[in-house]
């Protein structure tokens, strides 16, 4: 998984930042579990919208970071 190579990386500068969706599989557990791990990935979890709100999401996420 790709997330698996961000906890490989020795920079302390990586981050990734991870949107769940709200879908209906287990990947709000995965996304968790991961950011649990590494405080490097970043989760931004929300209810199933579709994609422009979780674009949306993904703005504002990148701009608090900024």
């Amino acid at each position: 998984m790709s997330l698996d190579s961000v906890l490989r990386q020795t920079f302390e500068i990586v981050e990734a930042i991870v949107i769940g969706d709200g879908s209906r599989d287990s990947s709000r557990d995965i996304i968790q579990k991961y950011a649990a791990k590494d405080d490097r990935i970043i989760p931004a979890l929300q209810k199933n919208a579709e994609i422009v709100p979780g674009l949306f999401l993904m703005g504002k996420v990148l701009s608090l970071k900024a």
